[in-house]
């Protein structure tokens, strides 16, 4: 199993605070967008993700940023000094051109706005305006399950991933959203048992961390600790040494950023990742297993030899020393660029990985979805599966992080935070969304004896065709929205099929007013359906409210059938 150890599946709403806008907006700067651009989607962030709900509109977000740029004196100015404007001019002229653009069609748009922008704006040399754009795209998702869907949609079903929960806080006064945030990214063990392996998040600028990691670790189904001292505080404090000697004592093991870039309260919090600080707490915690993300920076490995005096050094100075010291590569997009960057890195890399001292705790990583700045989540398997061997992308893709992990093998037993894991998905084994890898069936009955089984992925406490709501539902589906062979496979299988895989799906390639008709139309016609065949309305529902209701479902890419189903029973009842 190839498994990423360094990834994240929050959305912006689910990390934001004052505090993530801030560091939002200095992760901006670094990307040098065009000031004019950079501020309008700034502003757009703060009052989208301040409204009360968890959706997101990003048609309308981007529709609005659009909007406001284009209708700025500068951008004005700006078109006046090019040579060829006339196209973008006709594009950007009269709002009712602009309702016609579905999501594809302005963040294209956007883009030539930003080029047009940028050659105006010396502070813009390489703007990385496409790059942004996409990474905003996944960020304003409505929801963790979302971007999870996004990410495990382009892996194959023996990979596996390690999402790291963020927690941005002030003070520790929004507990609730910290709280959602964990409840979202557990529900995703269920929808992706044995493939999902979270950590929690430890910040101790909140006064409760300490409780919080213990409960995920112990019943949550988290398996780790994630650390981000550059949001601002010390990993060096006797709350911090609490943690180490708990995760040492049980093998939980932590990931720590640990790079001068990513987020940061301010400058001089940066060096709160330094690993050097490392060596006095490894000292009193030499069994703890620790691995610094990022590896302490990419633009090291990329010299033509690793400095003598670096992060990525010391990293390697405290491999040699404790053996339960680990780095990942994730975010490691310089080599990218090609030339002799490139060479650098995976010789440096390879070099490493025939050391005996560090080949068996290097980890392969992404950094998704904030490396989709740069690229996809595919794009960063197939780039390092090409330019290292077969021998070498195993080592870093299975054999390495499966050890960091303590998932069993014929060499090692069972960790104490994946047994953990494994209680929790046989507990929840009614909620499972998806089939399970063989490590974790064949785990389930080690742990709870030959006759312990999973069931058939849940398809929901009421995905019966013994519901009339449902039976129908079905039957509506199937006279114009499922192909024949997805109909030839029965209602089960139908029922954890998604709605994106029906037939009207195609929200991306329409225009926004087109789209909102289909919904409407899609809507009116299930409700007279449910209607005419004997359904009513459930207490406090009716006509306007079903239609509503119904059109939300609809507009929703990543529910499932058997899902939909039941909101549509919450809707209707049949006598």
């Amino acid at each position: 199993m190839r498994i990423n150890c360094h990834a994240h599946v929050f959305n912006a709403k689910s990390v934001f605070t004052y505090e993530t806008l801030e560091i939002l907006l200095r992760r901006l700067t670094e990307m040098e967008i065009p000031v004019l651009l950079k501020t309008e989607i700034v502003g757009q962030l703060e009052k989208t993700l301040t409204k009360a709900g968890d959706y997101v509109d990003e048609e309308t977000f981007f529709r609005n940023v659009v909007k406001k740029v284009s209708s700025s004196k500068d951008f004005k100015d700006v078109l006046k000094t090019l040579a060829t404007n006339d196209t973008l001019k006709l594009e950007l002229e009269g709002g009712a051109a602009l309702q016609d653009y579905a999501v594809d069609g302005l963040v294209r748009l956007l883009e030539k706005v930003g080029d047009a922008l940028s050659q105006d704006d010396k502070d813009a040399a390489k703007a990385d305006i496409g790059d942004a754009l996409a990474f905003l795209r996944i960020a304003l998702k409505p929801s963790i399950r979302h971007v999870t869907d996004i990410l495990m949609e382009q892996l194959t079903l023996q990979d596996a991933v390690i999402p790291l929960v963020m927690d941005i806080t002030h003070d520790g006064g929004d507990e609730k959203l910290l709280e959602k945030q964990l409840a979202d990214t557990s529900a995703q063990i269920l929808a992706y048992p044995g493939r999902i392996f979270p950590f929690v998040a430890v910040n101790t600028k909140r006064p409760e961390s300490f409780a919080i990691m213990e409960a995920a670790l112990a019943g949550r189904g988290f398996i780790g600790v994630k650390l981000y001292p550059s949001l601002g505080y010390s990993v060096n404090s006797p709350e911090m040494f609490k943690v180490y000697a708990y995760c040492e004592e049980r093998g939980v093991p932590i990931l720590m950023h640990c790079s001068e870039g990513g987020f940061y309260y301010s400058d001089k919090t940066r060096n709160n990742s330094d690993p050097a600080l490392w060596t006095a707490i490894l000292q009193k915690h030499p069994n703890l297993k620790i691995c610094f993300g990022h590896f302490g920076g990419a633009q090291y490995l990329a010299a033509a030899e690793i400095p003598a005096s670096c992060w990525t050094r010391t990293i390697l100075d405290l491999m040699v020393k404790f053996k339960g010291v680990y780095a990942d590569i994730a975010y490691h997009s310089e080599p990218m660029n090609g030339g002799t960057g490139e060479q650098n890195y995976f010789k440096n890399l390879s070099l490493l990985l025939q050391n005996p001292d560090y080949r068996d705790r290097i980890l392969f990583g992404t950094d998704y979805f904030l490396s989709r700045q740069r690229l996809t989540e595919k794009s960063y398997w197939k780039y390092f599966s090409k330019h290292l061997s077969e021998n070498e992308f195993r080592q870093i893709g299975e054999d390495n992080p499966q050890r960091y992990l303590g998932l069993p093998s014929e060499t090692q037993k069972t960790s104490v935070p994946i047994a953990n894991y494994i209680r929790f998905v046989y507990q929840q084994r009614g909620s499972l969304l998806s089939e399970s890898p063989a490590w974790l069936k064949s785990a389930i009955k080690e742990l709870y004896g030959p006759t312990a089984t999973l069931p058939k992925p849940s398809l929901g406490p009421k995905w019966s065709w013994n519901n009339k709501v449902h039976a129908y539902f079905y039957v509506f589906l199937a006279e114009g929205q499922l192909s024949e062979q997805q109909k030839s496979k029965g209602f089960d299988t139908v029922g954890m099929l998604k709605l994106r895989d029906l037939a009207y799906w195609n929200k991306r390639f329409e225009a926004n007013e087109i789209w909102n008709l289909k919904l409407k139309a899609m809507s009116e016609n299930l409700d007279s359906f449910f209607r005419a065949n004997g359904g009513g309305y459930e207490k406090k529902q009716d006509s306007a409210k079903a239609l509503t209701s119904l059109q939300k479902i609809f507009n929703n890419a990543s529910i499932y059938i058997h899902e939909a189903g039941e909101a549509c029973d919450a809707i209707y009842y049949f006598a």
